[in-house]
């Protein structure tokens, strides 16, 4: 039918019969057509041109996953969708709309015999007519006929047709019984008090507009650990647009938990106008919510039957009929309605989410009428006495059969009977909106990152731990106190047991100790900590060692190298609220050789044992938490109530490509992309802490430019001296918010001059590599017993003697890596796109992200800034210094247009001054896509008690209470422990709203969830575009 040439009354009639049919779909005022291929765009828009033409409507077309916007010329088209000049088929053929070619053959117009289709005309307008919409030959149900046209008898009626030809004008269409041949306002979109094309009989189904029935968190019982952070949010229940039914009382002064209680005070019957069904319609559909009670909350489909009747005075000889009275004869319709053989009522769930049900109608009789009828006739008094109805679709097939791209497909997820209490098996819209916190950046496994010694503790029994880890008193002065190799844990007292075999010094009750390690650790590398015991009281300063099961000293927000993420504290941060866990295989090769870890120490050796046993610590958790491989899984598991997991690489050298002799190829890094993501792999950093074959890192610590050195200087036997060299190269920062300079000394040199750090560093090195330690005596390698042996003193003597130090002062302003993305980097990231993993641009360099926001551009694929600051930001610590890893205000601009997600860091901080950052990101991002990226088990400092804090717990009589977590032997308070471990994140969240976050911000924060997928459907549906 020739859109171009109706008015809008039978456009809007045309587009419902195109929405039940399954051709389009609507949202809001776009209307979307389904197309298997691009070059079936200029058939759509020849015949319904007219939706092109009207300021109502924006058309755009669904191409095998590919969205795109009419309206939106400025923007890339890869598809070359609207073009001027189209690619033009071999064989010129036109699709006939099948309503339309319903109705012709109704008609009689239109019949079929062999290969030809013959039109039967009455005047030769309508022959014109009909080639103007399908000009060649026209294929019905994938048969294509040669049009033949032929001259008729009888002109239709202008009240049957679907179109009057008047002097070559279309007039509109009279009304007749064919206005009930499509199901009206299905989706109660319609909206006024009346309820268009519905009609209702009784109390209840008065209520249809979807703001005053905003369910709440508490409605939904969503958080179990108390405090009052998450009882006003709202929950998104799941329904099509903007409106729905319910059956509840109209009652806007009260929450929808109070309206619930009254539910049988309102009972009643909705109905619809009557509707035809088409036999190419194989499924009727809809969304169902309230109580389950199949005898009087229910949805039931009904076939209208009419027949005559008679009545009055009928005057005969000397007769007069049975029970008529004196008067005159009239005549009508009986109107009954009867329950069709086979389609029987459906009830809802006991649950507020709304859930796609759906009636299998391929063997309805397609000559008659039908209408819905939805029910309320429920006087209990349980709060599950009603019924919530919306979206009746019709469609080709049934819901579950489209795949899972489709965005008609359905996701089978466990819901809550609130009755029974019992886990029930349902259906939901897959675009059904998710809910929870997310944490875009995690290391679950990192105690088996870095030779296995610098993070200490197993997140639960049953994962690997290194060798020389467990330190155990077997009672025998001559057997080992360690564990000689790698082996699961047993125990929790495995687990977070003593940490003496990983971080103390040498001894006879420590003979897998190591004094150079715990030095490193203590002093160096985890010198915040506040248990820490003084160097002067002890050489190596070394720290209190015992865990479970009292856990006196660790975890503690101040240490990054013991296990804070165990799986019950996991548990507990679930329990409130955080549904995302994106958690990373992680490595550095330097700080495992520097700790003395046990090799191979590579990062490929590192990443395959991390992904592994993440993989096997989800499975054992699978009550509520599972790993998703997909946006499709990740809706699944969030809407069943458990935790998404989402697997991720973060490291230095992906492939090992810094190693001489393994450099990268466009196949090798093609296929190791493949086999990681073929692991299970969604979420990766193309670049982490050094230069690699991708591009340049952002220059931002000195233990990087360290760190930066030794990666490209692989594979060099331990202890060898490096070669000078291949330090950072930086230059000074165009941005004069960066203030970050690479330097080990003084920073109050004057530009120009050398550090001079060689003159200091060699003469100090050489002294202390002269010290014995008879403990140190090899009688191979080191028979003096000196500090110089240790393979890892000679690693930092190279480091800290390299000349290129004395030339960083010289360079003026703020620092910045020269290097952007390589050739190799911008093809590594399109392999990551052609996967639709997502991409985490943090640590790469200033060139380096810019490179890769305009790939990102070129193909509309969403990028994420997973777990860092602001340049802008406010900073509790005032020696911090902006870097190049730090997002510049126009960075969060391009990140909020390719519809990306940013994760503001929680580390080294307080609750304030994230609360602070997190409202400028919000400005910033649009008031959208804002979560937190904590880098727990990262080692990273976690967010320290805020002064003030008043965080209440049981049995305090606050509606903020919370219950306070206990684990063995030690009960957490997080006013003086802050975030010890993850489990303390529902109190951190507590204390955000204690601070005044408010409700518009909190729901920004805990829809994490829902814009990371959103944002991971956007990579999975774009990744087409890449080329």
């Amino acid at each position: 039918m020739a859109f171009a040439q109706q008015q809008n009354a039978e456009a809007e009639r045309m587009l419902q019969a195109l929405k039940q049919s399954g051709m389009v779909r609507q949202e809001g005022n776009h209307i979307i057509f389904k197309v298997q291929k691009a070059s079936d765009t200029p058939r759509i828009k020849m015949m319904y041109g007219a939706f092109f033409t009207s300021d109502k409507w924006t058309i755009g077309f669904d191409v095998d996953g590919k969205y795109f916007d009419s309206k939106k010329q400025n923007k890339p088209d890869p598809s070359g969708l609207f073009t001027k000049t189209q690619p033009t088929p071999k064989e010129c053929i036109n699709d006939i709309n099948i309503i339309t070619a319903e109705r012709f053959i109704e008609r009689g117009v239109l019949n079929m015999k062999g290969k030809i289709m013959y039109y039967k005309y009455n005047l030769p307008a309508d022959t014109q007519l009909f080639r103007q919409n399908y000009p060649c030959k026209v294929r019905y149900q994938n048969t294509v006929y040669d049009v033949v046209f032929y001259k008729g008898g009888k002109t239709p009626s202008s009240a049957d047709s679907m179109y009057v030809v008047s002097n070559n004008t279309i007039a509109a269409p009279t009304a007749t019984v064919r206005q009930f041949e499509f199901l009206k306002n299905p989706d109660f979109e319609m909206t006024s008090t009346s309820i268009p094309h519905w009609k209702r009989a009784g109390r209840a189904f008065s209520d249809s507009w979807e703001s005053q029935n905003l369910l709440t968190w508490k409605d939904m019982n969503v958080v179990s650990v108390g405090g009052d952070y998450w009882k006003d949010l709202d929950y998104e229940r799941g329904h099509h647009a903007r409106y729905w039914m319910t059956s509840l009382p109209k009652d806007y002064s009260n929450p929808w938990s109070e309206r619930k209680k009254r539910t049988s005070s309102a009972t009643g019957i909705l109905f619809s106008e009557p509707f035809k069904i088409y036999h190419f319609q194989k499924s009727l559909s809809f969304l169902i919510a309230g109580g389950k009670d199949e005898a009087n909350l229910k949805v039931e489909l009904l076939r209208m039957q009419v027949r005559g009747t008679i009545s009055g005075n009928i005057a005969m000889p000397n007769t007069q009929l049975p029970g008529t009275q004196g008067g005159r004869i009239e005549t009508g319709l009986d109107t009954s309605y009867t329950i069709v053989a086979g389609i029987s009522p459906k009830t809802a769930f006991n649950n507020d989410q709304f859930c796609r049900v759906w009636w299998d109608i391929s063997r309805v009789d397609t000559s008659g009428y039908y209408i819905i009828r939805v029910t309320d006739n429920s006087t209990a008094r349980n709060e599950w006495g009603y019924i919530s109805v919306d979206d009746f679709r019709f469609r080709d097939k049934m819901p579950n059969q489209y795949p899972a791209t489709d965005s008609l497909s359905v996701l089978k997820i466990e819901i809550k009977d609130f009755i029974s209490n019992e886990k029930q098996s349902v259906y939901v819209d897959y675009y059904t909106p998710v809910f929870g916190a997310a944490d875009t950046h995690t290391h679950l496994m990192s105690h088996l990152s870095m030779g296995g010694k610098l993070m200490y503790g197993a997140p639960d029994v049953g994962s690997l731990m290194t060798a020389g880890t467990i330190h155990k008193d077997y009672g025998d002065p001559f057997a080992k106190d360690c564990n000689t190799a790698p082996i699961r844990s047993g125990s929790v007292q495995d687990a977070l047991g003593n940490c003496n075999a990983a971080h103390g010094g040498w001894g006879l009750d420590n003979t897998c100790g190591n004094y150079l390690r715990a030095l490193l650790i203590n002093v160096a590398f985890d010198g915040e900590y506040v248990h820490r015991v003084p160097f002067e009281v002890n050489a190596h300063g070394d720290h209190p060692h015992a865990g479970y099961p009292n856990f006196v000293h660790w975890p503690h927000f101040s240490s990054m190298s013991h296990q804070q993420m165990y799986v019950d504290w996991i548990k507990r941060a679930y329990e409130g609220g955080l549904r995302v866990l994106v958690t990373l295989a992680v490595n550095n090769e330097l700080l495992g050789n520097m700790v003395a870890g046990d090799g191979p120490m590579d990062d490929v050796t590192a990443y395959n044992v991390q992904i592994e046993e993440i993989k096997s610590f989800v499975n054992r958790h699978r009550d509520f938490m599972e790993l998703a491989l997909s946006t499709a899984d990740m809706r699944r598991i969030i809407l069943s109530g458990k935790m998404a997991v989402i697997l991720g690489i973060e490291v230095d050298n992906l492939g090992n490509y810094n190693y001489a002799g393994n450099g990268a190829t466009e196949s090798k890094v093609r296929a190791e992309i493949r086999r990681v993501y073929d692991k299970g792999v969604r979420y990766i950093f193309p670049i982490h802490l050094t230069d690699n074959a991708f591009g340049g890192m952002a220059v931002y610590s000195a233990l990087f430019a360290f760190s930066n050195k030794y990666a490209r200087t692989r594979p060099m036997p331990d202890g060898a001296p490096l070669p000078p060299g291949f330090m950072l190269e930086v230059e000074s920062a165009s941005d004069p918010l960066i203030n970050y300079k690479v330097e080990l000394l003084s920073r109050d040199l004057p530009p120009g001059t050398t550090a001079g750090l060689t003159i200091v560093a060699k003469p100090l090195l050489d002294f202390i590599g002269e010290m014995h330690f008879p403990f140190l005596i090899d009688l191979f390698n080191c028979i003096e017993g000196k500090v110089k042996c240790i393979p890892q003193f000679k690693i930092i003597q190279s480091l800290l003697s390299e000349p290129g130090w004395d030339f960083y002062n010289a360079i003026s302003g703020g620092h910045v890596n020269r290097y952007g993305l390589s050739p190799m980097g911008k093809f590594a990231v399109k392999e990551m796109m052609n996967l639709g993993m997502i991409i985490d641009i943090d640590h790469m360099s200033e060139k380096a992200v810019n490179d890769m926001f305009n790939i990102a551009e070129e193909f509309r694929y969403p990028v994420i800034s997973g777990h860092n600051g602001l340049r802008e930001g406010f900073y509790e610590n005032t020696d911090h210094k902006i870097n190049e890893n730090n997002r510049s205000r126009s960075q969060m601009s391009r990140l909020t247009r390719l519809g990306g997600v940013f994760g503001l860091g929680i580390g080294e901080s307080t609750s304030q001054q994230y609360l602070t950052n997190f409202r400028l990101a919000l400005s910033m991002m649009g008031n959208r896509a804002v979560t937190m990226g904590s880098d727990i088990n990262g080692f990273v400092v976690m967010p320290s008690p805020r002064p003030g804090s008043a965080v209440r717990y049981f049995p305090s009589t606050s509606e903020s209470a919370m219950h306070a977590y206990t684990f063995f032997g030690k009960t957490w308070n997080y006013n003086t422990d802050g975030v010890a471990h993850i489990g303390l994140y529902p109190d951190y969240f507590q204390d955000l709203k204690n601070l005044g976050m408010s409700k518009r911000e909190r729901q920004v924060f805990f829809s994490a969830a829902d814009y990371f997928v959103n944002m991971w459907q956007l990579c999975e549906r774009n990744k087409v575009n890449v080329r």
